[in-house]
């Protein structure tokens, strides 16, 4: 497997956790401890996919996410909001920035491997085949 995903968290057990469940099957995985760090890594790596909480020191979840819309380069990077709030006004608000799902903690590492091969998959088949030679 050749994709890579990011994974933003401030708390390091989740992000130890959740890349070694994607390793595990086969993802390479870059982590983040803040917001700040996730943009440099986006512009850096341009993961596949990112995993991406909400509530971090300084640069929020929220506003990675809205930065990320507004960049052309990287609009269409797929962006899974995986965070402890779970209220109906917090989802709503990520679905208005552009994530592509909003998960809640606890999750089920299979329910989270599932849905990034979904998320994967939908977006491989949504980029253009390279130009003819």
């Amino acid at each position: 497997m050749d994709q890579n995903i990011l994974v933003v968290d401030d708390y390091e057990p989740v992000r130890e956790l959740l890349q070694g469940c994607l390793t595990h099957v086969g993802y390479r995985v870059t982590s983040a401890s803040d917001g700040r760090s996730a943009l440099r890594a986006i512009t850096d790596i341009r993961p596949d996919l990112v995993l991406l909480d909400v509530r971090m020191p300084d640069v929020s979840g929220w506003d990675v996410l809205s930065l990320v819309r507004k960049s052309p380069r990287h609009q269409d990077l797929p962006v899974v909001m995986l965070t402890g709030i779970a209220d109906d006004a917090s989802q709503a608000y990520g679905w208005q920035l552009g994530c592509t799902c909003y998960l809640t903690k606890p999750i089920d590492l299979e329910d989270l491997l599932l849905m990034v091969r979904q998320v994967l998959a939908t977006s491989e088949d949504s980029v253009p085949p390279p130009p003819a030679a």
